[in-house]
């Protein structure tokens, strides 16, 4: 199992591409509660930002 991500820049904000790759076979479940898991990670990033720099996103 390997994970690969990357940062880029995209029309003045950050973009995140994660790459996940296994031999294990991922259904529509386990990659929907990934992405859902990821989408809450980055919420909370994004809270604690703005609290801590005041940041907008």
């Amino acid at each position: 199992m390997a994970h690969q991500s990357d940062l880029s820049e995209e029309e003045g904000q950050t973009k995140v591409t994660l790459n996940h790759s296994s031999n294990e076979k991922i259904d529509a479940k386990m990659l929907n509660d990934m992405e859902q898991g990821w989408n809450e990670s980055f919420d909370k990033l994004n809270e604690y930002l703005k609290q801590k720099f005041g940041m907008v996103g």
